[in-house]
């Protein structure tokens, strides 16, 4: 038998676009930020429970980009779980 709780989603997006910045307009860039965006966007409605982070100015890679901002959103995540 399934459950019908909700279960915790936790999600976290790099976004050049929040510093305004497209990286000297790289081709592609715009594209990128619209589909990040689209991506924020569903998840949003369809888990609308979900802790959402944004980091600003994190690479592909945010883990390597931006550590320190990815292990705060874990831990602010994992602490408010019940």
């Amino acid at each position: 038998m399934q459950s019908t709780q909700p279960r915790p989603c936790g999600a976290q997006f790099g976004s050049i676009s929040l510093k305004g910045q497209l990286r000297g307009n790289r081709p592609g860039a715009r594209e990128g930020r619209r589909r990040t965006d689209s991506q924020i966007k569903l998840l949003k409605a369809s888990i609308p429970s979900a802790h959402v982070a944004i980091i600003a100015g994190a690479d592909h890679h945010i883990f390597l980009s931006n550590e320190g901002d990815v292990l705060r959103g874990i831990h602010s995540f994992v602490g408010g779980l019940n």
